[in-house]
């Protein structure tokens, strides 16, 4: 008999393989997802601990001139937060397409799988009604010859 050779194994592989680099892919977005929102904490923290120092017991010590220097990195903090925000967001916005993308080739993936699975059950009961009628006419000659 024949080996069982599923028709599109090519486009199974293929899609295992595309699989494979889309997890790597979606692991590296979450690794820079992450890094990212852990600068956006960090800055949020030494706005916060700024924040803090200004509106404490230094700002009774602080003339205009520092005060006005406190103000402007504190600004500048401001700004670095909200880019740091809107890069964060679109990183996530990323991440999540990508999971869209992985779960699509899972479902074309296990649709081929399934597909593999009924066209061997196929095969294997095709095979057997082969071996049967072989069997069926060896039998035939045998009791023909004897």
């Amino acid at each position: 008999m024949k080996k069982f050779c599923f028709r599109l194994q090519k486009l199974l592989d293929l899609e295992g393989q595309r699989e494979e680099q889309e997890k790597v892919q979606l692991q590296s977005l979450v690794n820079n997802l992450q890094g990212n929102e852990m600068v956006l904490n960090h800055l949020q923290i030494t706005l916060r601990q700024n924040q803090d120092n200004l509106t404490g017991k230094r700002l009774k010590s602080l003339d205009v001139q520092k005060l006005t220097i406190f103000q402007n990195y504190i600004s500048a903090l401001n700004t670095k937060i909200e880019f740091q925000e809107k890069k964060v967001n679109s990183l996530a916005v990323e991440v999540e397409k990508k999971r869209k993308d992985l779960v699509d080739i899972k479902k074309n993936r296990k649709v081929l799988e399934e597909l593999r699975i009924k066209d061997k059950a196929v095969y294997t009961s095709m095979s057997r009604r082969s071996e049967i009628k072989m069997l069926d006419d060896i039998s035939g000659r045998m009791r023909y010859i004897g």
